[in-house]
């Protein structure tokens, strides 16, 4: 395993809890305690935490990681299955603080492309992706800021009697689920997440009131969902997934704006779109469209995995469980399993 932080300062394992609420952010989801019982619960990812304070009290600076060990070998990670762990640091908070990614063995950090880190000559990094947010007024309809496009495939929507709703029972989870298999093996070649942690998220936001399952229904058939989770001051769209044949229909523009009057009547002020890797062109111009506003995400990695072998062996078997001829519960079971190793 890797080595404990020896630089003195306090060191937090995360149990059970609430908001990170000390915490200043820009992405409120990511360092949210209720994001980090789910890391733990699904896959046993015990979050630890390191703060430094300023020269006046004020906070310097955090960073938030977990110890992976598996066939690909020990690692440090700032947080596996996280768009990004935004935890603003000034440099003199990183100059101690980055001992904890230094210390022994691999480490991977995905943050902000303002953080000190991307400076920092012992990481390689690259900005590879982008945080998109779309600001919400109180009094307005999200469609008038849209582009043409979305536009004219929302009212498109409509005439074919799409209709939403924000559900929040664990059969709504269960129908996204269903859905986001589909959208993985078809469309991308990827497994899908475990249905586990898509209903430890319900356990640990929606069962409380902090989220919903956004549906896209017509006669009783569920065309496309998406999963969002409220935060402090964002809504936030983790997971989406529509059905093939509903995309041409204006399915996924109409759940987006569903989506934003959902996030308009909570009465936060953003719509969280999340990352989108700046190599999928099209899914950054997706968002755009409809006023998002960007910023870099960049991911910084140290040293090289001991095994990285294991890693294309992963490769190989999703291949072989993702092909078309294969039935989609199979797809299911292999993301129960193997989903974990990519971390």
């Amino acid at each position: 395993m890797l080595a404990e932080p020896t630089n003195g300062l306090s060191l937090v394992t995360v149990g059970a809890g609430r908001r990170q609420g000390d915490l200043a952010t820009r992405n409120e989801l990511f360092v949210d305690q209720r994001w980090w019982c789910v890391l733990q619960r699904t896959y046993g990812f015990a979050v630890q935490t390191l703060s430094m304070p300023g020269p006046d009290g004020t906070p310097g600076g955090s960073v938030a990681y977990v110890d992976v060990d598996d066939p690909a070998g020990a690692r440090r990670v700032s947080l596996p299955f996280c768009d990004l762990v935004d935890l603003p640091c000034t440099p003199e908070a990183w100059a101690v603080l980055r001992r904890v990614f230094t210390a022994d063995g691999p480490a991977r950090l995905t943050t902000m492309a303002d953080h000190p880190i991307v400076d920092d000559p012992e990481f390689s990094t690259v900005v590879d992706a982008v945080h998109q947010v779309v600001p919400v007024a109180a009094d307005a309809d999200p469609l008038e800021s849209f582009a043409t496009l979305p536009r004219r495939m929302v009212r498109k929507a409509a005439r074919n009697g799409v209709t939403y709703r924000a559900a929040t029972e664990v059969a709504a989870m269960d129908a996204f689920h269903e859905l986001h298999v589909g959208v993985r093996k078809y469309r991308h070649g990827l497994l899908a997440q475990p249905r586990d942690f898509f209903r430890v998220i319900h356990d640990e936001f929606i069962a409380g009131g902090d989220g919903a399952v956004m549906l896209a229904e017509r006669d009783g058939d569920v065309l496309g969902a998406v999963v969002l989770l409220h935060t402090e001051s964002a809504v936030h769209y983790k997971f989406a997934a529509s059905h093939p044949d509903a995309r041409r229909d204006g399915v996924s523009h109409g759940l987006v704006h569903a989506a934003l009057e959902h996030t308009r009547d909570t009465g936060r002020p953003v719509f969280d779109f999340g990352r989108a890797d700046l190599d999928q062109a099209g899914l950054v111009d997706f968002k755009r469209r409809f006023g998002a506003i960007a910023t870099p995400i960049a991911t910084s990695s140290r040293l090289p995995l001991a095994h990285p072998e294991f890693r294309d062996l992963l490769g190989e078997m999703t291949e072989l469980y993702v092909r078309p001829d294969l039935p989609d519960a199979l797809a299911a079971r292999a993301g129960a399993h193997l989903y974990r190793y990519f971390a």
